[in-house]
């Protein structure tokens, strides 16, 4: 076990005392939960939640930190589905606009047989296999790129049944606010969203965390 590591965990065996957000997250994603929010205060241990989550199932895992644009969003949707290849691959065979070879992907965002990371997703969707999207921070992002993000869960809502998106945030107020489910201007307007918390560990579970680390 690494638990004094301060880097993000990305086995379970590493990560202390969170197997309830791993199984309700787990579970809500077999019910087909289109939009999950994962909330908890800062350095409490989303991130950590995440990355095992997506060692676990179908999907990527997207730090939206620092991100500005479209193309910089696509680079790191290509660098994240790239660094996974071997569970992607699958997956990706076959749709055009993306070429796997051995443990090489490449994805034409421009040009001929171009792809929208939309289009990715409806095509992704076809195999009729969960396939989970995790944005980490997303409420860090700004005009014009928020709304893009925000039309895109939108969309694969409506009409993308075998897609989840997991959005994780430390300002819970602001993760509520950038999602807009109650903003009559937003896209995800009237949207369910299930909502996990990842809590405080109690007195006991803080000493048993000190004792094992």
């Amino acid at each position: 076990m690494k638990l004094f590591d301060l880097q993000p965990k990305t086995r379970r065996e590493d990560l202390f005392d969170r197997e309830r957000e791993l199984q309700e997250l787990h579970s809500a994603i077999e019910k087909g939960y289109p939009l999950i929010a994962l909330l908890g205060i800062r350095r409490i241990g989303k991130t950590s939640v995440l990355k095992v989550l997506a060692n676990e199932v179908d999907g990527v895992y997207l730090d939206m930190r620092g991100l500005v644009k479209r193309d910089d969003m696509y680079m790191r949707v290509a660098d994240a589905m790239s660094s996974n290849i071997a569970k992607m691959k699958k997956l990706l065979e076959g749709i055009r606009g993306v070429e796997v070879a051995g443990l090489s992907l490449e994805i034409r965002w421009k040009g001929r047989d171009s792809l929208s990371l939309a289009g990715l997703l409806t095509e992704i969707n076809k195999k009729r296999k969960r396939f989970v999207v995790m944005l980490d921070e997303v409420q860090n992002l700004r005009p014009p790129l928020s709304a893009e993000v925000k039309n895109l869960i939108a969309y694969s809502y409506d009409n993308l049944e075998h897609i989840t998106f997991i959005v994780a945030g430390s300002e819970i107020g602001l993760l509520r606010e950038f999602l807009g489910t109650e903003n009559p201007s937003s896209p995800l307007y009237g949207r369910g969203i299930y909502e996990v918390s990842v809590e405080r560990f109690s007195r006991g579970m803080s000493e048993e965390f000190l004792r094992r680390g």
